[in-house]
């Protein structure tokens, strides 16, 4: 599934809303890389090829947020 995070950050899963879900996906990934057998690229909200604290904190301050978009 491709979604674009710029257009609802922190949803994680693209669905259009940051709900625990979303915290639950990147919780899961957390400390994981690009080739880490963890890694959840959904859950790299930066893009930076790490799920760290930058990414959860997107998600933490979007949390509750429903965003309009189209695939």
């Amino acid at each position: 599934m491709y979604f674009n995070k710029k257009l609802c950050p922190g949803d994680t899963d693209g669905n259009g809303k940051v709900t625990i879900t979303d915290v639950v996906i990147c919780g899961i990934a957390f400390g994981s890389y690009r080739g880490d057998p963890n890694w959840d690229s959904r859950a790299d909200h930066n893009c930076d090829g790490v799920v760290d604290i930058v990414d959860v904190v997107i998600v933490s301050i979007n949390f509750g947020k429903v965003c309009m978009h189209s695939h």
